[in-house]
C-alpha cells in the first residue's frame, strides 16, 4: 500500500526528523503553523463548488472529526452542520461507534440526507482498510431525493 495523507510529514519521518508523522505535527506547532493558517474557504463556498462540478456534498465521518464530549453535544454540533448545504452524511465509518452512527442516521432520515459510508482509506499510515466495512446497499441512501 502506498503512503497517503501529509507528503511533508512522511518526508519528516523519512528523513528521521520526526519518528512518526504524527510526530510531526508538532514541527508545524513549533513555528506556529496550523490549520487555521490554510485559509480554506467556508462551507458554503465549499459545497456551492461541488454543486457546481455537478457533485454531491458529503459530510465526511462527522464521529472523527466533531468535536464533542457528550453525544448531546455530537447531535447539537451536526445539527448546524446540516444546517448548510451537505447532500449527505457519511455515516457508517470504521471509527464510528454503534450510538454515532445511529445519530448520523437519525438526522439524515430528518433532514432527507443522503447516507454514505466510507473507509476513510489514504494509504499505509491509517489502520483503515478499503474493505472494512461490510455495509449492504440496502443502508445507504444514495437518490438525490430521498
Amino acid at each position: 500500500m502506498k503512503k497517503g495523507g501529509w507528503k511533508l510529514l512522511h518526508y519528516f519521518a523519512d528523513k528521521g526528523i520526526c519518528e512518526t508523522i504524527w510526530d510531526g505535527f508538532e514541527i508545524y506547532a513549533r513555528y506556529h503553523h496550523s490549520y487555521a493558517e490554510a485559509n480554506f474557504p467556508s462551507i458554503d463556498e465549499v459545497c456551492d463548488q461541488i454543486h457546481k462540478a455537478n457533485g454531491k456534498a458529503i459530510l465526511a465521518h462527522p464521529g472523527k472529526t466533531i468535536p464533542y464530549h457528550t453525544l448531546n453535544e455530537f447531535k447539537t454540533y451536526l445539527e448546524r452542520l446540516l444546517e448548510h448545504p451537505f447532500d449527505g452524511v457519511e455515516c457508517y465509518y470504521p471509527s464510528h461507534s454503534e450510538k454515532i452512527t445511529n445519530i448520523c442516521l437519525e438526522l439524515c432520515h430528518k433532514k432527507k440526507r443522503m447516507i454514505t459510508c466510507g473507509s476513510d482509506c489514504h494509504g499505509e499510515f491509517e489502520k483503515t482498510k478499503m474493505d472494512q466495512l461490510n455495509i449492504s446497499g440496502d443502508f445507504l441512501q444514495l437518490k438525490d431525493s430521498i
